[in-house]
């Protein structure tokens, strides 16, 4: 989880240092960029209503007119007064058609200068006609959706803690588990250890968030994105077994060249 920059990349303290650069310029009639500050400042400014403080923030630019890089970064730490937890939010901008403008969310999120980026949720705007008239609208939608995602994340977890899973139920989310194919059946028997005598005591309790954390415990030893997909592939199964009641909102509504990248929840 973090931001992760290679050669070429410059790591920037603050959205103000975004604000010297020059317009980007347009690669066609076709192609309608946008300032990365003015991008970063959406974002920021959409926090506010939805009760989110910025506990941390990182920030970076590629830029090399010679191979055609004009990219920017973001990534922040947020906490509310709701949860103890930090929830994370990333976004990324191209003023050279290397993507659309995006923005994530989840528990882990990756930016990195080479394109990568990971999330729970991402969505993007292409930087098409309209662009300006549809970004705010679609940066507040995703705020919502966002907040949506941290609302479940809490709900889930409160669920999980109180639901109490027999040896029967463990023994159903773990084949559903590999039948959603978010665990190899190679993997199957360390998850089943795991339950059975997890490494952490605070995980002895017979719940579902128990029968979670084992999974996590094995996860570990995946890549990050193997294990994010994975993971989101067991909520799956237990938001459905457990019957978390989740919210979700509509991204897409009135606004033209949005994409949903992903939505995991």
């Amino acid at each position: 989880m973090g931001m992760i920059i290679h050669d070429g990349g410059i790591k920037l303290n603050s959205i103000d240092d975004f604000r010297s650069l020059e317009d980007p310029t347009p690669m066609g009639k076709m192609h309608y960029p946008i300032r990365h500050d003015y991008f970063l400042d959406l974002i920021e400014r959409g926090l506010t209503p939805k009760g989110w403080t910025i506990k941390w923030s990182e920030f970076a630019l590629h830029l090399d007119k010679d191979r055609g890089y004009d990219n920017a970064f973001g990534l922040w730490g947020l906490e509310s007064d709701n949860t103890d937890e930090t929830r994370i939010l990333g976004c990324r901008n191209s003023g050279t058609q290397h993507f659309s403008a995006q923005l994530g969310a989840g528990q882990h999120v990756t930016v990195c200068d080479n394109l990568l980026f990971s999330a729970a949720v991402m969505v993007g705007r292409k930087h098409t006609k309209n662009i300006i008239a549809d970004l705010p609208r679609l940066v507040r939608k995703t705020m919502g959706r966002i907040s949506d995602e941290f609302v479940n994340q809490e709900r889930r977890t409160e669920v999980y803690k109180e639901t109490k899973i027999e040896r029967t139920d463990a023994n159903h989310i773990m084949m559903e588990t590999v039948r959603a194919k978010a665990i190899p059946p190679s993997q199957l028997m360390h998850w089943v250890n795991e339950w059975e005598k997890p490494t952490h005591e605070e995980f002895a309790d017979r719940t579902a968030w128990s029968l979670q954390n084992a999974f996590t415990e094995v996860a570990k030893r995946w890549p990050f994105n193997t294990m994010q997909d994975r993971t989101c592939g067991l909520t799956g199964v237990m938001d459905t077994v457990v019957e978390v009641d989740l919210i979700k909102t509509d991204l897409t509504e009135g606004m033209e060249d949005v994409e949903v990248i992903a939505d995991q929840l």
